[in-house]
């Protein structure tokens, strides 16, 4: 089906950003790869042009994504047009250093604009519930039923490529959970500049600020082409459909993902990151995900 012309807005042409800045975050993202020394599987499956929606789970502290976009962006020369919280283009100079790096503000409009542009979009769309999640719900998806990545996706007539992160959930222990956090000074700070309480963060610790040396994992999954009308986009029902689709699929990566870390750490017992991943599995509640079994 061919895609519905755009809303009129004031400019069609996508947001603008400094693909040298980019490129030099990317090196940087490329200095630092040893550790977590990732492994990634599938970038075959992010085409070479024209439109797509990458569509992941939400690291902790989305640390993980920037490893991604650099994978595929060494694999394909492709740059990722990640959308964002709003909260983050409403914050003093980091809405200005996100514009530079190419990350939009995760609007339909914008999303859309870019699109248009034969962009790559890159989508989290469990947002700061999944950033910020509980150590009990690690790797567990928070989507909306309708999600906004789907009525892009029939809309603009992108196929959707679901892409698993696995690592970026233990890369820090929490002392104190968000919930427990909400009665903190630093609890009463975010609600007072942001309003909400879901932009409040666990207590993180790792080795000091730093994060632990997990190492990352990510499964891109083959291509989900959504085939249905473009005035589609407006109907709950058939978002819902392509949102439940592209959600069992990231699942299924997400298990096999996690299942193939388990088997890394069984025959490299030398390494210690296995060593570190086994200590952390004796004090954390185990992964719960369909189609996975914790070995615990």
């Amino acid at each position: 089906m061919a895609a519905l012309p755009l809303m009129q807005t004031p400019s069609n042409e996508p947001p603008p950003y400094d693909t040298e800045a980019f490129d030099r975050l990317m090196d940087a993202y490329g200095r630092v790869r040893f550790w977590f020394d990732p492994v990634v599987i599938g970038t075959e499956n992010v085409p070479e042009h024209g439109r797509a929606i990458l569509t992941a789970n939400h690291g902790q502290l989305a640390i993980d994504g920037g490893f991604l976009a650099e994978a595929i962006f060494r694999a394909s020369g492709r740059r990722g047009r990640a959308l964002s919280d709003r909260m983050f283009f409403r914050t003093p100079f980091v809405g200005d250093v996100f514009s530079a790096y190419g990350i939009v503000e995760g609007s339909r409009a914008n999303a859309l604009r870019l699109l248009e542009a034969e962009e790559l979009l890159f989508a989290m769309p469990g947002g700061a519930r999944e950033a910020l999640v509980e150590e009990e719900d690690r790797y567990k998806l928070f989507w909306p039923e309708a999600a906004g990545f789907a009525r892009m996706a029939i809309q603009s007539g992108a196929p959707i490529i679901p892409a698993a992160s696995i690592g970026a959930d233990d890369l820090y222990r929490q002392p104190i959970s968000a919930e427990a956090n909400q009665r903190s000074p630093l609890g009463w700070l975010v609600r007072s500049l942001f309003g909400e309480t879901r932009y409040v963060p666990p207590l993180y610790a790792g080795l000091g600020p730093l994060p632990l040396p997990q190492q990352l994992w990510f499964l891109i999954g083959e291509p989900i082409h959504v085939d249905l009308d473009p005035s589609l986009a407006d109907d709950d029902d058939a978002v819902a459909e392509v949102t439940s689709i592209a959600r069992r699929a990231l699942e299924a990566l997400l298990a096999r993902g996690l299942a193939l870390r388990d088997e890394r750490e069984q025959s490299l017992t030398s390494d210690p990151r296995t060593w570190l991943n086994r200590a952390l599995k004796a004090v954390r509640a185990p992964v719960d995900v369909p189609g996975y079994r914790d070995p615990v």
